[in-house]
């Protein structure tokens, strides 16, 4: 899914944003809505004046828990090999 905002100015827009985020409740599912929260809490961000390097110059420290997507990769396999070997077939 994605958020959409809409305000009367930038500011508005991103505070918007921030509460859609804050009160979203996502299961059994990774998101990256801490990180989406950080870009727009970034005063960088919220000045608008910003290049496309805006990421790799604020935020290339972060990333992803590596045991965390290594987990979910091996659910997403066994899932797969437990659907193939029930003799359905997509």
């Amino acid at each position: 899914s994605k958020f959409i905002s809409k305000g009367k100015d930038r500011k508005e827009a991103i505070e918007k944003l921030i509460q859609a985020i804050e009160s979203s409740v996502v299961f059994g599912l990774v998101t990256n809505l801490g990180y989406l929260k950080k870009i727009l809490e970034n005063p960088i961000f919220q000045s608008g004046k910003f290049s496309t390097h805006f990421l790799e110059e604020n935020f290339s420290h972060y990333q992803a828990d590596k045991n965390l997507t290594k987990a979910l990769a091996y659910i997403y396999i066994f899932d797969k090999i437990k659907f193939i070997s029930s003799g359905i077939h997509n």
